[in-house]
C-alpha cells in the first residue's frame, strides 16, 4: 500500500489528489544544512535540461524562503555525492508499480512511510505547463502521443504545480486543504501555485520559522550585518 498521494483521473476526468495512509512527520536534510533533491529520470517532454530544473527550483522556492533550509535541485549525471546523500529523488516513467490503472498520473510519498523523499510522475502524460495544446505544437516540440492528430487539442500537466504538490508539499509532510487558492487543495488546478495559510501555519510548526542561521550561504548584506562590529 502507497503511505503517500496519487494523482489520478476520477470518473468525471476530474484531476484529483487521493491521499493514502495517514500523514505525519517531517523531512530533514541528512546534512542537516542543505536538502539534495536530484532528479534521477528525465522529463521526456521538456528537451531543455536547464528549463526542467529551473521549473523545480521556481516550485522549491516558497518552501525555501518559509523554512528557511537551502534546497539544491540536481540532475543525476551532475550528482557527485553518492545516493546515500540524496534526500529527495525525483523520476519521470512509465512503469511504477504504483501504476496500477491508466488513470494514475503521479505520486508522492509521506515522511513517515517507506516511500519518503520520493516521487514519481508517469511520463505517458505530457508534463508541461497546464495549457492545451494542438498535436502541431506538440510535434514541433519532439512530443508525439498514440494517434495524435495535429488539428486537435491535448491537455497538458503542470510539472511545477505538480511538483510543488507532491515534493515540495506531501514529501515534506503537508495533508490535503479545502483553500480553494492553496496548492495543496485536493483537486488540481495548474494555476494554484501558492502555499495557503494553513499550509504554512503547518510547515512552520513542522520546521519552525525561517532564521537566516539555518540558511546555508547568506546574502551578503545579511552576511555584513551579522558579522559587523560597531565602532564608538
Amino acid at each position: 500500500m502507497l503511505n503517500g498521494c496519487l494523482l489520478q483521473l476520477d470518473s468525471k476526468n476530474r484531476i484529483v489528489f487521493q491521499s493514502s495512509g495517514i500523514i505525519h512527520g517531517k523531512l530533514l536534510p541528512k546534512n542537516g544544512r542543505e536538502y539534495q533533491v536530484v532528479i534521477r529520470t528525465d522529463n521526456p517532454d521538456i528537451s531543455s535540461l536547464v528549463t526542467e530544473k529551473k521549473l523545480i527550483e521556481q516550485a522549491a522556492k516558497e518552501l525555501q524562503k518559509t523554512i528557511g533550509f537551502n534546497i539544491k535541485i540536481w540532475h543525476q549525471f551532475e550528482f557527485k555525492l553518492g545516493n546515500n546523500a540524496i534526500d529527495i529523488s525525483i523520476d519521470f516513467s512509465s512503469t511504477d508499480p504504483y501504476f496500477s490503472s491508466d488513470n494514475i498520473l503521479g505520486w508522492g510519498g509521506y515522511p513517515n512511510g517507506s516511500l519518503k523523499g520520493r516521487a514519481v510522475l508517469n511520463n505517458k502524460f505530457v508534463w508541461l505547463d497546464g495549457y492545451e495544446r494542438t498535436g502541431a505544437e506538440l510535434r514541433a516540440l519532439g512530443i508525439i502521443l498514440p494517434g495524435m492528430d495535429d488539428d486537435v487539442f491535448y491537455q497538458t500537466y503542470s510539472v511545477r504545480q505538480t511538483i510543488k504538490h507532491e515534493v515540495f508539499g506531501h514529501v515534506f509532510g503537508l495533508g490535503h486543504t479545502t483553500d480553494p487558492l492553496d496548492v495543496m487543495n485536493a483537486y488540481y488546478d495548474w494555476s494554484r501555485m501558492m502555499y495557503g495559510k494553513e499550509s504554512k501555519q503547518t510547515l512552520v510548526d513542522n520546521y519552525g520559522k525561517a532564521n537566516f542561521l539555518k540558511i546555508i550561504v547568506p546574502d551578503s548584506y545579511i552576511k555584513s550585518v551579522m558579522t559587523r562590529r560597531e565602532k564608538f
